[in-house]
């Protein structure tokens, strides 16, 4: 993206939507948004379930992990509600978001992810000082450093499906996000985001 595109976009939101939720994904403390002031009061924002009929065992990030987030955690998700929402939704975030994680160098849970093609021909990584591409195709390298220089690096599109995901299912990751964050006084606002993550309205309505 060129930037004076990115500029455009940034003066677009800035001029039609409002912040209400600002948080940093490396901090020197945790940021845990709960809605409740006890645990007999505690409920989940998706099922609206709580104690005992559901429980709250595992840690909840209300913005995944693999892409950054360390210390941005939500109370407000019950065990069963996060494993339902992890593997409906954001596994294919995860997996469409893949390659570019591992160009970016983003550590997640399990440190920096790396790709490898199936068949041999392509593996990138980060190594001990930065990223590090192994090729063994003649035809990679000719087209992912063309004459031009370096800068023009692009990936050839044969080389990046490493792993399946749906589209709207990874969009809806970045839906089930803007639920976890919001603030409590402003969520009956995502009160039809959550009922169409859940699947209590039809995903064509």
């Amino acid at each position: 993206m060129k930037q004076s595109d990115f500029d455009d976009s940034v003066q677009y939101y800035a001029g039609h939507y409002d912040v209400i939720a600002r948080f940093l994904f490396v901090a020197d403390r945790k940021f845990r948004i709960k809605d409740h002031s006890s645990e007999a009061t505690r409920r989940c924002r998706f099922c609206v379930r709580g104690v005992p009929e559901v429980t709250f065992k595992h840690v909840a990030h209300a913005v995944p992990e693999f892409i950054g987030n360390r210390d941005i955690l939500s109370m407000n998700e019950c065990d069963e509600c996060n494993s339902f929402l992890a593997h409906n939704y954001e596994d294919h975030l995860g997996n469409w978001s893949h390659l570019a994680r591992i160009t970016a160098q983003v550590r997640g849970k399990n440190g920096k992810p790396t790709f490898k093609r199936k068949d041999g021909s392509m593996r990138i990584d980060a190594g001990a000082e930065g990223l590090r591409i192994a090729l063994s195709d003649p035809k990679f390298t000719s087209d992912m450093f063309p004459k031009d220089g370096p800068f023009s690096l692009t990936f050839p599109a044969a080389g990046t499906a490493s792993k399946l995901y749906v589209p709207i299912r990874a969009t809806m990751a970045l839906v089930k996000v803007v639920c976890s964050i919001c603030p409590a006084d402003q969520l009956q606002e995502c009160q039809p985001a959550m009922d169409w993550l859940m699947r209590r309205e039809s995903d064509d309505s």
